[in-house]
């Protein structure tokens, strides 16, 4: 039987089978000639996402400012080991590292995970018809939503983004989404609040989609992040034996985990990954749940203390609490709390350690801040039987 960790179907077909549009490694425009297709092959959507990835190449090539580190501007990220980036002096540290590798999702174009759904999202939603893409934000996602659009503008859609952001956050990318012609709204309330509210708005809108967690593109989502597990296997070339990302929502996590069971019900791999998820100390409803050994349970929103570098990660009711919850415990997994400190010695240490090579958001560097404070984690990365995989979710922009 599939265990989709009670998500149930999935949105689309599973990432092996839809046909691909391959983008030219070198971001060259022109198509090799083994791919050059006939477009009738493909469906709109393809044809679209095809379309909004060329245009990404070419703005890589004309901007001073939207850049990838990646061979493609979406996806195909790098994982390599952490040893040979960082490194770590103390024995125990640096043995379990010896089997350890980083998954860096800030090697995409907007410097985030988070250009996987956005794309999609983008995708579908000028599938649908629609002029208009909704979306409330921390700052990472809306400006992965806002490159997309920009994209698929470049590319002759007629698309608009209309984000929605807390007033009280801090990110540096509210400028450059407006930058990318996006309508920004800063408004009171919590994030919580503002996804329900922006999401109501676009369901009274004909013409707008709602690209915020939890709603009615929600398989979109986890497709898009699914297939990080068929990355991960391909790159290492085999499956891990834990997988230790950060979580705020859980929807990345749902996401890689539903990768990993399609992957093992096709047959193509036997065992799926203990996932770990890293989050802020009491302030995520996911980590205390599983604390307390408790079914889901939100939080009072009374308890978050937001702050510039926890921003990210902090929640009160995670859209995907229940579901990421069962990710993990029924994969052996855990969780594990860390606070801001932690969060940003470990990001400085990757950018120091890799001579700059790795500018990891403190948020995104959760799984190494979980491991550098949380002794109990470490006992338990040190009896894992095989690789670990930690994925850093997002760039830091300076």
């Amino acid at each position: 039987m599939s265990d989709n960790y009670g998500l149930g179907p999935s949105g689309g077909p599973s990432h092996r089978q839809r046909k691909q549009i391959p983008t030219s490694g070198d971001l060259s425009l022109e198509a090799s000639e083994s791919h050059q297709q006939s477009r009738k092959d493909f469906t709109d959507r393809d044809i679209i996402i095809h379309d909004i990835r060329r245009a990404l190449g070419e703005m890589v090539l004309e901007s001073d400012h939207v850049h990838t580190v990646s061979a493609w501007p979406v996806g195909n990220t790098p994982l390599f080991p952490t040893n040979l980036v960082v490194g770590y002096q103390s024995a125990d540290i640096g043995q379990m590292f010896d089997r350890t590798w980083i998954k860096w999702e800030g090697a995409s174009i907007s410097g985030s995970h988070k250009d996987r759904i956005a794309l999609e999202s983008v995708a579908e939603a000028i599938d649908q018809g629609k002029s208009t893409i909704s979306v409330a934000t921390c700052g990472n996602y809306g400006y992965a939503v806002c490159m997309m659009v920009a994209a698929a503008r470049k590319a002759g859609y007629e698309i608009e983004a209309r984000v929605f952001m807390p007033e009280s956050f801090h990110s540096p990318k509210t400028d450059l989404m407006r930058e990318l012609g996006a309508k920004v709204e800063l408004l009171s309330g919590t994030y919580e609040a503002i996804v329900a509210a922006s999401s109501k708005l676009a369901e009274s809108k004909a013409t707008w989609y709602d690209a915020n967690p939890g709603g009615k593109n929600l398989g979109t989502q986890l497709d898009a992040y699914a297939r990080i597990a068929d990355e991960i296997v391909n790159q290492l070339g085999g499956v891990p034996a834990v997988c230790i990302l950060p979580i705020s929502n859980g929807t990345t996590l749902c996401g890689v985990a539903r990768g990993f069971a399609l992957l093992r019900d096709r047959k193509e791999i036997d065992t799926t990954p203990a996932f770990i998820g890293v989050t802020v100390e009491e302030q995520n409803p996911i980590h205390s749940s599983f604390t307390n050994g408790s079914p889901y349970k939100a939080l009072s929103p009374s308890v978050l203390r937001e702050t510039v570098i926890n921003e990210p990660l902090i929640n009160w009711d995670s859209t995907e609490g229940k579901q990421t919850l069962e990710a993990i415990r029924s994969t052996g997994g855990s969780t594990s709390g860390v606070n801001d400190e932690a969060l940003r010695f470990a990001a400085d240490w990757c950018l120091s350690k890799s001579g700059g090579a790795l500018p990891v958001m403190p948020a995104g560097a959760a799984p190494m801040a979980g491991i550098f404070s949380d002794s109990g984690l470490r006992a338990r990365l040190a009896r894992a039987e095989g690789p670990i995989v930690m994925i850093f979710t997002a760039r830091e922009e300076k």
